[in-house]
């Protein structure tokens, strides 16, 4: 084979090598800052002290939604699912859903 076309294969292993190595890099940066966002938030939250039904309020609010709008069964399943997650999140708990 051509040196030329050699170097050139040598060349595009390398830097397709690199690349992958800078994906994975940017992979594990772009997840320790949705961890480090997820601790602000749930610092903040804590911070509020709220509980029971201002709790509730309040995560309903985040989910964009309120407990009258939430009528249907599905829907009623599907928001519980998220409140619980946001509560497990808030409580350091494991999720129970």
């Amino acid at each position: 084979m051509n040196k030329k076309i050699r170097r050139y294969l040598e060349e595009i292993e390398k830097t397709e090598k690199k690349i992958a190595d800078l994906q994975q890099y940017l992979k594990g940066i772009k997840s320790a800052l949705k961890e480090e966002e997820n601790n602000e938030m749930i610092r903040a939250i804590r911070g509020m002290k709220l509980e029971g039904e201002e709790l509730l309020q309040f995560t309903l609010y985040l989910l964009g939604t309120s407990s009258n709008k939430v009528e249907g069964s599905a829907t009623r399943r599907a928001c519980v699912r998220k409140r619980f997650r946001i509560a497990a999140i808030v409580a350091h708990q494991p999720m129970i859903c």
